[in-house]
């Protein structure tokens, strides 16, 4: 009796463990000529990972929502995220808002007179400081074609051709 409790117990522990993820899509937009990127991160990681960076509760989409909460988020995911052209030059990312879907929070932001994606290298360590399961998925599109990048603790660069 107590291998098939230890059984349930370890099932369980593994059907119920949470999901580390942060997703990212970037799509290329050529009328606008600008890379428009979208981070979907579960808000209870984003927060408790800026608190123990900066020591400040965000709380998100809430009343008591901090006056500076973009300005944390926009310096969290800069200090963790980076996209370069070919030639490693690091393009400069814009914070255009954010948005509350569920449990998670969109974040919007702009990268600005992009001809092409073409050659794209692309850093992402979001959360990763957090948990040690911790993954990224970055979707890159550009005419209709999707390519993507996943990403793990200490394999925080990839690279992405159209």
């Amino acid at each position: 009796m107590n291998g098939f409790i230890s059984y349930v117990i370890f099932f369980t522990s593994i059907v119920f463990h949470p999901i580390h993820l942060a997703i990212c899509d970037i799509e290329f937009n050529g009328r606008a000529k600008s890379l428009e990127i979208s981070h979907r991160i579960f808000v209870e990681d984003l927060e408790s990972a800026v608190k123990k960076e900066y020591g400040v509760d965000l709380k998100i989409a809430t009343e008591k929502e901090l006056k500076e909460c973009n300005t944390y988020i926009e310096k969290y995911i800069a200090e963790r995220f980076a996209v370069y052209n070919e030639k490693m030059r690091k393009f400069k990312i814009s914070f255009t808002g954010k948005e509350l879907e569920d449990n998670a929070v969109w974040i919007y932001m702009e990268i600005k007179n992009v001809k092409k994606a073409g050659v794209l290298k692309i850093s992402d360590s979001i959360l990763m400081e957090m948990f040690d399961d911790q993954s990224g998925i970055v979707n890159v599109k550009e005419n209709n074609k999707t390519k993507s990048l996943s990403f793990r603790k200490g394999d925080p660069i990839g690279e992405i051709s159209f």
